[in-house]
């Protein structure tokens, strides 16, 4: 069994824990909380009821300017920028049990222009064309950043976690990701199964199946949602209900999670809004995914 963990985002919210955990659950991962005075809250819980805690960047709103370190961008002053940003964070939990910090990349995200990634709802300042971006530019930048969070993550003891972004050819058709990975062993991969099926959906080229196989011994953490795709996002942070069709434009999360699995400990972030689904749904979907994680 996986080490469960449910979300909490900008506030410490009391009748979330009740009603989505479960008592082999493991932990919380939180991410843009309002103010310290909910961090204090989370702290408190978990230190009374011994739970761990993840963090997704930013730990706090408004944080920084941009609510994602640019850490791949060609501007050498905003990756300085953004690496100080996580260097402090780091430096602030530190002090306190932490499983892991949750960071995305690429940061921004290289894609094809001619491709329309505009269904994927992201802010246009999030994108760069790889036609402005080459290849081996992006290793470089990559090489750089992954290095740099692996001797951050054991100066404070805190491993690092890359949520990859919608990604292009630069990295499904190389095995760029693979050999950072390799090297750097501070460094692993979270999938976002929400983000595999977008990009599948957007680029033909991309087999999420496929994608996360190739990758599966890297992969520490999965952020688990589902969400329809027809002509673009038609319901997103949806629960994993078993009866969910692809054929209607729904990711084939069953697949994914198969392709997850590997040897080694891994956690996974029940990522969805549960008030979409009635308590026996949700408990549902806990024993479905038990099972297929086995």
């Amino acid at each position: 069994m996986k080490s469960y963990y449910i979300g909490m985002h900008e506030f410490f919210d009391a009748e979330k824990l009740k009603r989505d955990w479960k008592p082999h659950f493991a932990g919380i991962e939180c991410c843009n909380l309002e103010n310290k005075e909910e961090w204090h809250k989370l702290l408190k819980v978990a230190d009374e009821r011994n739970l761990q805690i993840g963090v997704h960047y930013p730990l706090f709103k408004n944080a920084d300017h941009e609510r994602d370190p640019l850490l791949n961008t060609s501007d050498e002053s905003t990756r300085h920028i953004s690496l100080i940003a996580i260097e402090q964070l780091m430096g602030q939990l530190s002090h306190n049990p932490i499983s892991y910090l949750l960071v995305h990349f690429p940061k921004p995200m290289i894609l094809d222009e001619h491709l329309p990634w505009h269904h994927a709802r992201f802010p246009e300042h999030h994108f760069k064309s790889s036609k402005d971006m080459s290849y081996g530019e992006f290793y470089a930048l990559a090489y750089e950043i992954v290095s740099k969070l692996d001797i951050l993550s054991s100066i404070y003891n805190i491993p690092i976690l890359l949520e990859l972004e919608l990604i292009n050819h630069y990295i499904y058709d190389s095995d760029i990701l693979k050999s950072l990975l390799k090297t750097f062993k501070n460094v692993s991969l979270c999938v976002d199964t929400a983000r595999m099926h977008i990009i599948e959906q957007i680029d033909e080229n991309f087999d999420a199946v496929s994608f996360i196989k190739k990758h599966s011994e890297f992969i520490s953490h999965i952020h688990l949602s589902n969400l329809c795709f027809v002509e673009g996002i038609k319901e997103h942070h949806y629960p994993a209900l078993k009866r969910l069709n692809p054929i209607k434009g729904w990711g084939n999360l069953e697949c994914m999670l198969k392709a997850c699995r590997n040897n080694k400990a891994q956690s996974l972030l029940f990522e969805h809004d549960s008030s979409k689904v009635s308590v026996d749904e949700l408990d549902s979907i806990y024993d479905w995914v038990d099972k297929v994680l086995k």
